[in-house]
């Protein structure tokens, strides 16, 4: 696991390579952030960006996006909760 997250923060460091969130979290993780607060954000991140919330509303409407949104900040959370008091 910490090999993992070190060859993340190498890949930080050459602007080529880095794409994303997963850079952000790793350094968040050297940091001090728990990694379970950097799952939620490489889970949540993606899917509650403003383009993406934009097109979920033209699609499903408002109702439905809310109910997305609710159940991405749900699961993100949860899955942080217990990857961090679990697996970390």
């Amino acid at each position: 696991m910490v090999a993992g997250e070190l060859r993340v923060v190498e890949t930080r460091l050459a602007p080529e390579h880095c794409h994303g969130d997963a850079p952000v979290a790793a350094a968040l993780v050297v940091a001090g952030f728990s990694p379970g607060a950097a799952l939620v954000l490489l889970l949540a991140g993606p899917a509650l960006s403003l383009p993406s919330m934009l097109v979920i509303h033209g699609v499903l409407g408002t109702r439905k996006t809310l109910a997305f949104v609710l159940l991405v900040v749900a699961m993100a959370t949860l899955s942080g909760v217990l990857y961090g008091n679990l697996l970390a």
